[in-house]
């Protein structure tokens, strides 16, 4: 059960790998920046809140942590089958 479901996100992760990391680049960068009172961030729950920086750090935390080695490391392997395959 858990190797399907982590293969599931290894797939989602994969194919939408360049908008989860332009997304949470843009999530930390506004969610640090509403912190800066000379700046008029507007108030949007869970990207602006007074907390949002907290889990906006946890969610690049696990992206980049967990989730992109992963994906580093199915790509190699997929490499290494293909290169295997060919020969």
């Amino acid at each position: 059960m858990g190797d399907a479901i982590l293969t599931w996100v290894i797939d989602k992760g994969e194919r939408h790998e360049r908008v989860i990391i332009v997304a949470s680049g843009i999530w930390f960068v506004i969610s640090c920046a509403s912190w800066i009172p000379q700046l008029p961030v507007p108030e949007i729950p869970y990207l602006t809140d007074r907390n949002s920086w907290v889990f906006s750090g946890a969610w690049n935390a696990i992206w980049w942590g967990m989730m992109h080695p992963l994906l580093e490391k199915r790509r190699e392997a997929l490499g290494k089958i293909e290169q295997e395959e060919e020969a």
